[in-house]
């Protein structure tokens, strides 16, 4: 009987983190972020976050709950940079968002 609660609750912490990921928000102030995204993802200078760049490491960011969140694939990180230079050109200091607005895929209309 152990061994099942032990495998249901790893299951469980597992999943559930999975799930709780894609809810995490940030607030994040808009130009030092972006300086610093562009430092770490764009490796050939143009201002722009492409397959072209060869990425340095990791982008890490702090939740809103205080957690630490890497950001890897170099299509979060372009969209990353999207949502802050849309923010910037708002006239914002501070942007919100979640994970899954990050990760959120291309918009291919009525062609898909």
């Amino acid at each position: 009987m152990g061994f099942k609660k032990g495998i249901f609750a790893t299951l469980f912490i597992f999943f559930y983190g999975i799930i709780s990921a894609q809810n995490v928000e940030f607030v994040l102030q808009v130009d030092p972020v972006m300086q610093e995204l562009l430092m770490v993802a764009d490796t050939d200078g143009d201002k722009k976050i492409t397959i072209e760049d060869a990425q340095k490491r990791h982008f890490w960011m702090v939740s809103k709950g205080g957690d630490s969140v890497a950001i890897e694939k170099i299509y979060f990180l372009s969209n990353l940079l999207q949502e802050l230079a849309t923010a910037r050109n708002e006239g914002k200091s501070y942007l919100e968002l979640s994970f899954s607005e990050i990760k959120e895929p291309p918009f291919c209309g009525k062609v898909c």
